[in-house]
């Protein structure tokens, strides 16, 4: 009898295991996702991490108006870190509904910086827009170009950029989360005024 109790019980747990490591090969990537995505928490302040994942949306990726490009960054300064020449910045991450995720730039001589500032008025309509809230359109091979933007110094970008200093940047090319990525042109909104 306490062998046919063993032997049920094994058989049971196996089934329960079973299931578990199907609906964890099955579903886990979903819920489970290896990106970290940060969200901004209005009520308190502060960055969060979220397991909400952004939605893709392939026919938009491979339409070339150049509105969506891998080598073009958008998002908030976060921190440099001068041993390494790295600029870090939460990048707003396409189609993913005010989701933002760290991203690594490795800068060095060559790169341009400039500002621009942080609103824009229309000249024909008197209407006022943010310029964080344009999206400029840039094939392959283009370069980014913003509304009134002015060459400034690195060091002038360092030394006025604070944590919620929206940027727009282009790299040299495509974004690559297993390589380092190098930066070709920055524009910061809002360090000109």
């Amino acid at each position: 009898m306490d062998r046919k109790k063993i032997v049920a019980f094994s058989s049971l747990f196996l089934v329960f295991f079973s299931t578990a490591m199907l609906l964890w090969f099955r579903f886990g990537q979903k819920t489970f996702s290896s990106n970290k995505y940060l969200l901004y928490d209005e009520f308190n302040g502060e960055w969060q991490e979220t397991i909400r994942e952004p939605i893709t949306n392939d026919y938009i990726k491979n339409e070339d108006n150049g509105f969506y490009n891998d080598s073009l960054i958008r998002g908030f300064f976060d921190h440099y870190e001068e041993k390494t020449d790295t600029l870090y910045v939460k990048s707003a991450v396409p189609f993913g509904q005010q989701l933002f995720e760290i991203k690594s730039i490795k800068v060095g001589l060559q790169q341009s910086f400039y500002c621009t500032p942080s609103q824009v008025v229309n000249n024909k309509t008197g209407e006022t827009k943010l310029t964080s809230s344009y999206r400029f359109p840039v094939k392959d091979g283009e370069t980014l170009y913003t509304y009134y933007e002015n060459n400034i110094t690195v060091e002038d970008f360092f030394s006025k950029a604070k944590k919620d200093t929206w940027v727009f940047i282009q790299l040299t090319g495509n974004y690559s989360k297993t390589q380092e990525n190098y930066l070709y042109k920055l524009v910061a909104v809002g360090l000109c005024e």
